[in-house]
Parts: C-alpha cells; sequence; structure tokens
C-alpha cells in the first residue's frame, strides 16, 4: 500500500508539474504570439522607412535638378540684364553727346544770326537748319532707343 500511496503521491506531483508545464508553455505561445504580431509591425514598418528612404533620395534629386535649372536661369537674366545695362549706358551716353553737339550748333547758330553773316561769308541759315534739323531726329531716336531699353530692363528685373 505504501508502494500504493507513493505512486500516488508521484501521479498527483506528475500532475502537477505537467500542470504547471501547460501553464508555462501557455503563456510562452502567447508571448511567441505577442513577438509575431511585434515582429510583423516591425517589417511593416521597415519597409514603410526603407520606401520613404527610396523617395527621399528621388525628391533630393529632383529638388537639386530643379536648383541647378533655376540658377542657370538666373544666370541667364543676370547676363541679359547686364547686356541691357551696358546698352543703356551707351545709348544714354550717345544721347548726352548729341545733345551737348546741338546745344553747341545752337549757340553757334544763334552767334551766326546775331551777326547776319560776315561780308565774305554771307549767312546761310539753311545749310545750319538742315543740320540741326537731323542732329534733333538722331536725338529723338535715340531717346526712344533709351526709353525702349529702360521698359526691357524692367521686364528683365521682373
Amino acid at each position: 500500500m505504501d508502494q500504493c500511496m507513493n505512486s500516488f503521491e508521484e501521479m498527483a506531483r506528475l500532475k502537477n508539474l505537467v500542470a504547471e508545464k501547460v501553464k508555462v508553455i501557455t503563456m510562452m505561445e502567447r508571448e511567441r504570439g505577442a513577438m509575431s504580431k511585434l515582429h510583423k509591425q516591425y517589417q511593416k514598418e521597415r519597409l514603410d522607412q526603407d520606401g520613404i528612404e527610396g523617395e527621399y533620395g528621388e525628391r533630393m534629386r529632383r529638388v537639386n535638378e530643379d536648383l541647378r535649372v533655376a540658377k542657370a536661369r538666373c544666370n541667364k537674366y543676370k547676363q541679359i540684364h547686364s547686356e541691357l545695362e551696358s546698352q543703356l549706358s551707351s545709348e544714354q551716353s550717345k544721347v548726352r553727346d548729341l545733345t551737348d553737339k546741338n546745344r553747341q550748333l545752337k549757340e553757334k547758330l544763334r552767334a551766326i544770326s546775331g551777326l547776319g553773316g560776315r561780308e565774305d561769308k554771307p549767312f546761310d541759315p539753311t545749310k545750319y537748319q538742315a543740320q540741326l534739323d537731323e542732329r534733333d531726329g538722331v536725338i529723338k531716336k535715340l531717346e526712344h532707343d533709351v526709353e525702349v531699353l529702360y521698359k526691357a530692363k524692367g521686364a528683365v528685373e521682373r
């Protein structure tokens, strides 16, 4: 009977041990499920991150290309602007020179008109008047050119 008691005790002990092991296995299966969920979530986030990183590189390339194009366009406009500035200054210089010459010719004409000409050379105002009219026309054309250049400069600066 002792042996039977020992057998029952042994069986009870083994049942308790099996119950404990079943609890441990159940707990480990839950942990495995949770770990599996975490692993899947991690994989998904990693794939999303890889996609974002790949997209980031492409975006950076596009932005750099847009920047390069904008810099080229800016340099082109700067060059056009400097050319227009030099043309404008050249035209302004021509206008000043012609205005000075016109003023000098008008003064000469007034002086000669006031004198009425000399005895050996009679005064011929038509000759000087034609020169003055011609220079007035050139001045008006140059003033028009300057005005056009100012407008072009304004358009380029915008």
